[in-house]
């Protein structure tokens, strides 16, 4: 798989907008937060830098939401629907996003170390630069998404669908790729040296070396 310099542009784009975002106003719309606390619901709203830390919002629907530079820490946002939301540099340290759907998301930079994303859709999302160690990504679907640098150290993603995923420079050590299926990705075989291959289905074939 070749690199989609349309979809790589695109991210920087939505980047250098939330930068923009952040230096002009540097908060959240007040009225958006008054409508997810009343609502559960704030579709296409203004959340940037907003403080969400440990907030208890299962089922939220924030689809094409900003969320960039947003502190959601210890949340609960599982089987929320976060369709094309922005999160650019947020920090989800621990979040619990099981089951959400997070198709064509943006994760670029943002800090997702320990956070649960088992069973979510996070197809063509980006998680560009992501620090996603320790993640739990188990029975995910990426399939198409941008992992371009992103660190899945010690990660957990047995099962997960992992086709026609761009890997270029991941970083991969003690990843648990078992049953994961990487057909048609773009990757090689030294950055699977130091992660878990068992029924791992991958470019060039299915390997058990790690079973």
């Amino acid at each position: 798989m070749k690199l989609n310099p349309a979809r790589i542009a695109n991210s920087f784009a939505i980047a250098a907008t939330a930068t923009l975002i952040g230096t002009t106003a540097n908060a959240f719309d007040g009225d958006a937060w008054a409508v997810l606390t009343a609502t559960n619901s704030c579709t296409g709203c203004d959340l940037s830098y907003a403080e969400l830390s440990a907030a208890q919002r299962s089922g939220v629907v924030l689809d094409y939401s900003n969320l960039s530079y947003a502190a959601l820490s210890g949340a609960d946002i599982s089987r929320g629907s976060m369709e094309g939301t922005n999160f650019f540099s947020a920090t989800l340290k621990a979040v619990n996003l099981t089951e959400a759907n997070l198709l064509i998301s943006n994760f670029y930079m943002a800090d997702l170390s320990g956070s649960n994303l088992s069973n979510t859709n996070l197809r063509k999302a980006d998680l560009s630069s992501a620090n996603a160690i320790g993640v739990n990504l188990s029975g995910a679907d990426l399939s198409d998404a941008i992992l371009v640098a992103t660190d899945l150290e010690s990660a957990a993603l047995i099962g997960t669908v992992l086709t026609g995923v761009d890997f270029t420079n991941t970083k991969l050590n003690a990843t648990d790729l078992t049953d994961a299926d990487l057909s048609g990705s773009n990757i090689t075989s030294g950055q699977l040296s130091g992660a878990k291959l068992c029924r791992t289905v991958l470019p060039w074939g299915t390997s058990n070396a790690g079973c």
